[in-house]
């Protein structure tokens, strides 16, 4: 692999991206274990929801923009740098791509599919009851999808940190 000179900068950052996106990946599960049970969610369900489920599908739902976010912004940038792949001028597809050829990402299509639904959660307000529930079961089916691979990552990010001198 074409590594080039790691700073213990880099590694300290990778360290510290790492036990952030753990936390955000701990609380978006926590925060959907106490509303898994309301899905499918039915414009019925929405109407009649608690405060308590809000604040749960609040959580929920910023915790996995947070860590998707983390993730594409900070982390997959610091990777390619670690790992020597860095070209200049290069597009967040072309990034992906390299990460899924380099084997730390399953498929560049599905994160480029759940980074629009992140898009989508920060830049787009659902109106409807019947959007909202679409929407978010929508969100609640791949928040499974996000935190098993950030499961996966974490491990190769660990064998990364540890083979930086």
């Amino acid at each position: 692999m074409n590594r080039k000179k790691i700073t213990m900068s880099d590694k300290a950052l990778l360290q510290s991206y790492k036990q952030t996106a753990d936390l955000h990946a701990q609380r978006m599960t926590t925060a959907f274990k106490n509303v898994h049970h309301l899905f499918p969610l039915t414009v019925e369900t929405i109407k009649n929801l608690q405060d308590v489920d809000i604040a749960w599908l609040d959580s929920a739902t910023g915790r996995f923009s947070k860590l998707q976010d983390l993730i594409s912004a900070k982390i997959f940038p610091l990777l390619i740098k670690i790992l020597g792949q860095e070209i200049p001028l290069q597009t967040f597809i072309d990034k992906l791509n390299k990460l899924e050829k380099l084997d730390f990402l399953p498929s560049a299509d599905d994160w480029s599919d759940m980074r629009d639904i992140r898009n989508l959660l920060a830049h787009d307000y659902p109106e409807t009851e019947d959007e909202i529930a679409k929407e978010l079961t929508k969100i609640f089916k791949i928040i499974n999808e996000l935190n098993e691979y950030w499961q996966e990552l974490r491990e190769k990010l660990a064998t990364v940190i540890e083979q930086m001198k």
